[in-house]
């Protein structure tokens, strides 16, 4: 199993309500400037994914989003309760996470690991209680764990290019890679030592943080719900 993916970027997501016009899919956009919000903060609401085939969930992170809160500052004997399920049909669920009755439980970016893998397609996440007198938001709902199928083809060729009037400037870019959700790139001052990594959607990035008059080493890894496959291919730039 590999907890270090996020297999429930882009899903199709539905909720119990939508604020305005934050809507679902803005919790699985992977942007921390986004976020879905329900209409209320009333226990009850939810937020429901479909991971589009059966997967195994090794790990669950929630991002929440301050909507419409009342109260400035650190919270005091008030936090977010919640729970989560998952179901391989939609119709039985079980429980994954109970956050139902810590009143303290304040913690916007909460991450648990499961002691056990758990076998899912739909996930859903429901409101207890939503601190500070806010709306249930989330700007991020976030799977971990293996999509037990087959890992993406690797990038065989990229092109990594510096530029000419600015050395701290680089582009990288490859041909799509099948099966890929998207990639890794990973750069660094030694061939063995890529330390330093971009996550993309897409296939290219400008990186423009490289020291001027260093030598840069990089590659591309590629990622999907069922594993990592690392670049066959390391550039010097």
């Amino acid at each position: 199993i590999n907890a270090e993916y996020m297999g429930s970027y882009a899903k199709p997501a539905k909720a119990s309500s939508t604020y305005l016009r934050l809507n679902t899919s803005l919790a699985f956009d992977e942007d921390i400037r986004t976020w879905w919000s329900a209409a209320t903060g009333s226990a009850g609401e939810w937020l429901w994914v479909d991971l589009e085939k059966l997967c195994s969930i090794s790990a669950v992170q929630v991002n929440f989003a301050d909507q419409n809160t009342t109260v400035l500052g650190r919270l005091e004997g008030d936090g977010y309760r919640y729970f989560v399920e998952a179901s391989a049909d939609g119709v039985s669920w079980a429980e994954l996470v109970n956050h139902r009755s810590d009143p303290a439980h304040d913690a916007p970016h909460d991450y648990t690991e499961l002691p056990q893998p758990a076998m899912g397609r739909y996930v859903r996440i429901t409101n207890v209680h939503s601190p500070a007198g806010g709306r249930f938001a989330i700007s991020g709902f976030r799977l971990f764990g293996s999509g037990l199928g087959s890992p993406p083809r690797p990038v065989d060729d990229f092109t990594a290019v510096r530029d000419g009037s600015d050395a701290c400037h680089a582009l990288v870019s490859w041909p799509d890679s099948p099966l890929a959700d998207f990639y890794i790139v990973r750069y660094g001052t030694a061939p063995a030592e890529l330390h330093n990594n971009f996550q993309v959607y897409g296939n290219s990035t400008s990186i423009n943080s490289l020291n001027a008059g260093a030598t840069y080493y990089m590659t591309v890894d590629t990622i999907n719900a069922s594993g990592i496959t690392p670049g066959t291919k390391v550039v010097r730039l």
